[in-house]
């Protein structure tokens, strides 16, 4: 799809079209947020001060990329862009803590957000009148909740949690939080949704596979099938990230299901090797 380099970050728009990634400027120290369009093949910019730019995720109707970036005090913070590159970049929440968001509500009412992914708490910051945000799940979940990810419905929220020096992932409803219930068996990490709600994709707990359950909302209470790997990855990893590795998303799905976007490392294929047999006229005289 592009040219090799030092991404991080991918995440597709909601319709598939677009893609929003993290390029590491080789000139600077700084990183950037760049918008590939998958229809045409063609990328352009999206930042371009000289600071540290990560985490990019979508609106909900592809139309916003917010970002967390370190230009307004050396914080990451969250700002919001129009993916087309027009106009200037609003700041969101002004804090003096590490701000990665996770992802936006499908109402477009809310961003989920880490305000500190070393301390792993879910924070919900509204997008109209006063911005004030607050605690949406902590420690009273008995772990560390992170990388929170809403099915296209809003109704339910997929998260994931460290504790007892594991990982797993998790589902609870949205917004009432009436329930929680385990998805992953034997931990997992990074759980993204299929379109239709019936299907959880999430990285098995040896960040080697990508693994996939099958779920029902029929009634109140999720029926959970049984994790299966659907096919082995090889992960670039970044430097930045957590004991659950909130700041770095290693892979992306297309709402069908079908296509999977995985950050991986530029390694060259190795060759086959030749075996030379000499003296093999003698061998044929035996």
């Amino acid at each position: 799809m592009g040219d090799p380099g030092a991404y991080a970050n991918p995440r597709l728009s909601s319709d598939g079209t677009k893609l929003a990634v993290v390029i590491k400027d080789a000139s600077r120290a700084g990183t950037d947020i760049w918008i590939y369009d998958l229809l045409h093949g063609r990328k352009t910019r999206l930042t371009f001060d000289a600071s540290l730019n990560y985490s990019p995720i979508w609106s909900p109707d592809g139309s916003q990329v917010i970002v967390n970036s370190t230009r307004h005090n050396g914080f990451p913070q969250l700002y919001r862009k129009a993916a087309n590159g027009e106009g200037s970049d609003d700041l969101l929440l002004a804090s003096n803590t590490t701000d990665f968001p996770d992802e936006c509500s499908p109402d477009g009412r809310f961003i989920l957000y880490e305000p500190n992914p070393a301390a792993a708490e879910l924070w919900l910051l509204p997008l109209s009148g006063e911005r004030k945000p607050a605690v949406f799940l902590g420690g009273e979940t008995g772990g560390f909740p992170g990388q929170g990810t809403f099915s296209r419905d809003g109704k339910w929220l997929a998260f994931t949690e460290y504790s007892g020096g594991r990982r797993d992932v998790y589902l609870t409803s949205f917004p009432g939080k009436t329930g929680k219930w385990q998805v992953s068996a034997g931990g997992g990490g990074y759980p993204r949704w299929r379109g239709d709600g019936k299907e959880l994709f999430f990285l098995g707990a040896d960040n080697a596979s990508i693994m996939a359950v099958d779920l029902d909302f029929k009634n109140s209470v999720p029926r959970i099938g049984i994790p299966k790997a659907l096919f082995p990855v090889h992960l670039a990893l970044v430097s930045y990230q957590n004991r659950l590795g909130s700041a770095w998303d290693p892979f992306d799905v297309s709402v069908d299901g079908k296509r999977f976007l995985v950050n991986s490392p530029d390694q060259p294929q190795a060759a086959e090797p030749i075996n030379v047999i000499v003296n093999w006229d003698a061998e044929l005289k035996k």
